[in-house]
């Protein structure tokens, strides 16, 4: 696995797709400088074996300016196949390119809007285009990127799967409805969420007449109306007698 990738992936995160760069995306420009170099490079020698030196000057500095660029552009291109590296993992998209200027993309995908793709008449001829990543109201762009829709696929396969995971209704419920506190003991009315009663006279634990009017008593604990009641003449203590 490449390097860059490798050192951004956080504890237990796993690349699902790894992208990869169009060398015919990389190294077409400059080819095409080299070929005409080379072109030139063969007029200029048909003239000179044909003695005809007029306009020879300005030809030979063309080429050897367009033979300088394709050199430089060939080497700095092959700087930037071997750095750049775009994947997706279970949490992001991530990708590195640059030479000079480096530039990273490192969304995470409950941050991710949308994936957009763009690309030019050669890029459909040869597969390679522009993955534009939304996320935040800005858009994040990973160049030269071979078969983009298969990217753009697995982006949004990864993202499917995370929303199915943790944003579906079935999900919500499944966590809502789990009980996070015990039952109320059998027998035991559980008073109605309304404003709390007036507590009798005195703060001693006692039974006394239910607010509530759900039964003829309820246990007073000293501090607050519990969920013990009786219908009959004061009941013992619930502590005690385990009512």
């Amino acid at each position: 696995m490449p390097g860059y990738v490798k050192e951004s992936l956080q504890p237990g995160e796993t690349v699902e797709y790894q992208g990869r760069v169009s060398r015919i995306a990389v190294f077409l420009r400059p080819l095409i400088m080299l070929l005409i170099a080379i072109v030139g490079l063969g007029v200029i020698g048909s003239k000179q074996h044909n003695n005809t030196n007029a306009g020879l000057s300005i030809l030979s500095l063309f080429i050897v300016l367009d033979l300088i660029g394709g050199i430089i552009g060939l080497v700095g291109r092959f700087i930037f196949y071997k750095g750049a590296e775009y994947a997706v993992t279970d949490r992001r998209v991530i990708g590195k390119y640059g030479i000079i200027r480096r530039r990273a993309v490192d969304v995470l995908m409950r941050e991710l809007s949308g994936v957009t793709i763009s690309q030019s008449v050669p890029g459909r001829l040869f597969g390679f285009g522009t993955v534009w990543v939304l996320a935040g109201g800005a858009s994040r762009c990973l160049i030269y990127v071979k078969q983009p829709l298969n990217f753009q696929k697995a982006i949004y396969a990864r993202l499917d799967e995370s929303r199915l995971l943790k944003g579906t209704a079935a999900y919500t419920l499944d966590v809502r409805m789990t009980p996070t506190e015990p039952p109320p003991p059998v027998g035991a009315s559980s008073p109605p969420i309304v404003s709390p009663p007036r507590p009798p006279m005195t703060t001693q634990a006692q039974w006394a007449p239910d607010p509530y009017e759900q039964s003829a008593l309820r246990y007073w604990d000293g501090e607050n109306w519990t969920g013990h009641v009786s219908s009959g003449p004061p009941a013992p203590d619930p502590s005690v007698a385990g009512t």
